[in-house]
């Protein structure tokens, strides 16, 4: 089975990553530059918007560099619910602002302290367990949910499902 490096949530250090906060904020934007160029000297790339969490990691040092989780070998269906946050086209429609992956603290904190008490697949399985849109191939599409798509792009033609269609 493939493995990626495990995150802040699998490996105990939630509580020390939130504790860093307006720290880590705060050191986003007052050394952006700096943690850019560091990003890049250890070939991580990393958008802007994503410093904050380097920051943390830099400062936390994690010592358990080969921990590793398992991928999420969940078929595709469509948008699970749990991701369906304002950052999303979904999340937008549906007027969801915030869910357990949405990366605020608050939110990174009731991840961790799933993953580490449940486990991933736990997690995993509660997020796949709801969706937004399905893949077409599923025949789950509701009008509702496409008439909601047409209102917010200006009345135009339902969203293309994932085959492009």
């Amino acid at each position: 089975m493939p493995y990626a490096h495990e995150t802040h949530h699998g490996r105990g250090l939630i509580e020390a990553f939130c504790r860093l906060e307006v720290e880590a904020c705060a050191a986003a934007i007052s050394n952006r530059e700096h943690l850019l160029a560091q990003a890049s000297s250890l070939d991580v790339p990393l958008a802007p918007r994503a410093l904050n969490c380097f920051y943390a990691w830099l400062k936390l040092k994690p010592q358990d560099v080969n921990a590793r989780r398992s991928l999420d070998d969940a078929r595709w269906m469509g948008v699970p619910k749990a991701i369906g946050d304002c950052h999303t086209y979904e999340g937008k429609i549906l007027r969801t602002l915030e869910t357990v992956l949405s990366g605020t603290y608050e939110n990174h904190a009731v991840l961790g302290k799933r993953v580490m008490s449940e486990g991933w697949a736990v997690v995993r399985t509660d997020f796949h367990a709801e969706f937004l849109f399905f893949a077409l191939e599923n025949h789950r599409w509701t009008q509702e949910v496409l008439d909601g798509c047409s209102r917010t792009r200006g009345g135009t033609a339902p969203l293309r499902t994932l085959q492009g269609r």
